[in-house]
């Protein structure tokens, strides 16, 4: 009786060789992307959005000035932490490549610096500690007591132009027995000018009223009509 051979595929060497050349360069990718990319030292940060608070302090609060390895932060530790800044609305935190940290911030807005308490009065109608915001006129609040008039203050200042904002240095809360929601701008230039506020927006036009005054300071009415009243 034959008996039948077996034959035995040979391994070829070079096969193998080349097999463990691409097993050592997936390797060594592998490592790069996660030594490079993944676990990387934060080494940029890029903050937006923010307006009145310093990056440093929003850096030292999020606990990362020391730059540690973005594969050991939580962008949730990080957002939580930053939202304790009174100024801070809201916060999202992005991990990029390449040891990149993306902070986008969205503040309060603050309105107006309040001469009762020394603190600035936020847009949401909270008090912060005071900041030293250029610009900000005081408001003098001895006299609002009613929370509803005061949110809508705030709530129709918004209606008031940048550049109109900037000129006012003080605003008083006048009633009067017509209208309990008039108020007095005491503006930069020395001018008074009397608001309400179902009318606030007509003070966006005091930089056209301005020539017509001839240079003379007084009292510009815009709760009633637009009658202007120099000062002697």
């Amino acid at each position: 009786m034959k008996t039948k051979r077996i034959k035995r595929k040979k391994i070829k060497v070079k096969n193998v060789l080349i097999f463990l050349i691409i097993i050592v360069i997936i390797s060594i990718i592998s490592f790069f992307i996660y030594e490079k990319i993944i676990d990387t030292n934060i080494k940029n940060i890029y903050i937006n959005g923010n307006n009145n608070i310093k990056d440093i302090e929003i850096i030292r609060t999020a606990g990362i000035e020391k730059y540690p390895k973005i594969s050991k932060i939580s962008t949730n530790k990080i957002t939580n932490k930053i939202k304790k800044i009174e100024l801070v609305k809201k916060v999202k935190v992005i991990k990029g490549l390449f040891g990149k940290l993306i902070i986008n911030i969205e503040e309060y807005n603050p309105l107006f610096y309040d001469s009762k308490t020394d603190k600035i009065i936020l847009d949401n109608n909270t008090l912060i500690d005071n900041i030293h915001i250029d610009n900000l006129p005081t408001l003098d609040t001895d006299n609002i007591n009613d929370t509803k008039l005061m949110n809508k203050l705030i709530e129709k200042y918004k209606d008031i132009d940048d550049d109109i904002k900037n000129r006012i240095s003080e605003i008083k809360y006048t009633p009067n027995s017509v209208d309990n929601e008039r108020f007095l701008c005491i503006m930069n230039d020395g001018n008074y000018v009397y608001i309400t506020l179902v009318k606030i927006e007509e003070i966006n036009y005091y930089l056209k009223i301005l020539p017509t005054l001839d240079n003379k300071r007084g009292v510009l009415n815009l709760d009633y009509g637009n009658n202007f009243e120099i000062i002697e």
